[in-house]
């Protein structure tokens, strides 16, 4: 700025929607893998941003001379629990609940396994990460079936790490953004019907 360069920083939140790898694809992905079936003790707050919001933000600050200088936050219009977000996501995909198993006993100890599954693979990491990350590459090509399902079991569900960031209750305010730039998003349901679209495009989900 002291060079004379027109400089707008911009901060966007969480964004979803096409091609987004953590929020979108990731997201669509970690519900389908199970262990999703209770989600209420996430009732943090989070501020979604649709994909062509963010690049629209992006070229208002460009068109607007105001704009300089300025530093906005750019989400949706307004904050959402986490647990609305994975459930959206959930619905989009045809799950009620949890995947079927053949009786209640087994999504008890699917339930019992998991946390604990994790716990060891956590422990073995720093140790024999690279003999593990080998196994796991000779799984993928000698039992892909199996490799599929240790995935699953290790990344499926909230993770123990995570509750943290999702019981957050931080809110973006964007405000500023409406004010200087012009800056009006869609809602969180808007972006999530032309997610759905996409994912049915590319075949992620049915």
């Amino acid at each position: 700025m002291k060079r004379g360069l027109p400089i707008v920083i911009i901060r966007p939140t969480i964004v979803f929607g096409p091609f987004s790898p953590i929020w979108t694809i990731g997201a669509i992905k970690r519900v389908l893998s199970g262990g999703w079936e209770n989600t209420g003790d996430i009732n943090g707050l989070c501020n979604p941003v649709f994909i062509d919001d963010l690049v629209n933000g992006l070229f208002l600050c460009v068109k607007n001379d105001s704009a300089i200088g300025q530093i906005f936050n750019i989400s949706g219009p307004q904050a959402i629990t986490w647990n609305d977000f994975f459930n959206a996501y959930k619905k989009i995909a045809g799950i009620v609940h949890e995947p079927s198993h053949p009786n209640r006993k087994a999504q008890t100890i699917l339930a019992t396994v998991r946390p604990f599954s994790r716990r060891i693979i956590k422990m073995l990491r720093k140790p024999i990460e690279p003999q593990m990350l080998d196994i796991y590459e000779w799984l993928k090509v000698s039992r892909p079936g199996l490799a599929a399902e240790l995935y699953a079991l290790a990344s499926s569900g909230i993770q123990e790490d995570e509750k943290r960031r999702f019981n957050q209750k931080t809110v973006y305010p964007i405000e500023k953004a409406k004010k200087i730039i012009g800056y009006q998003p869609k809602t969180f349901s808007e972006g999530m019907e032309i997610t759905k679209q996409w994912l049915k495009y590319y075949e992620y989900i049915r």
